[in-house]
């Protein structure tokens, strides 16, 4: 993908946990700790509405402790 940053990682997850693609969506939340972006107040939302329909509590306890920190 041609200008990835935090806002086009944000789209991504968002469409990807709207389709039923949850795993792909939590999949996008990692790469953008590996590529050293800062994930935003619209990313982390996105995200822990894709843990929560995963039902991953790891990744949503890390998700809810990088909210937290932020704030």
């Amino acid at each position: 993908m041609v200008g990835r940053n935090v806002v086009s990682r944000a789209t991504l997850i968002r469409a990807c946990t709207n389709c039923g693609r949850l795993k792909e969506a939590l999949g996008l939340d990692i790469h953008i700790h590996l590529e050293n972006m800062e994930p935003n107040e619209v990313t982390l939302p996105n995200v822990l509405t894709a843990c929560s329909r995963a039902r991953d509590l790891d990744t949503g306890k890390r998700v809810r402790g990088d909210m937290i920190r932020r704030s």
